[in-house]
């Protein structure tokens, strides 16, 4: 399957993980999302699985490389939201 979507469903995949509690493997399809989204995607979709990858890293108490994340996906948000005026 093209990688959009295999980015797409790693993503997706992570989210319904970290529901239940499975957050290795959640951190692991969310940073494979993340790797795949940096190659190949617009900035949004990038800086929804880098949204994804971050609540993760909340969830496992990684909170500083949570932060740091967050932050990259509101500057990629800015970069879009500067460019789109």
């Amino acid at each position: 399957w093209p990688d959009p979507e295999r980015g797409f469903v790693l993503s997706r995949s992570a989210n319904a993980l970290e529901e239940i509690g499975l957050f290795d493997e959640a951190e692991s399809r969310a940073r494979q999302a993340v790797a795949i989204a940096e190659r190949l995607s617009p900035p949004l979709e990038l800086c929804s699985a880098l949204h994804g990858l971050a609540n993760v890293l909340t969830k496992i108490g990684r909170y500083d490389e949570a932060l740091s994340t967050y932050q990259r996906c509101i500057s990629l948000q800015n970069e879009h939201d500067s460019d789109s005026e």
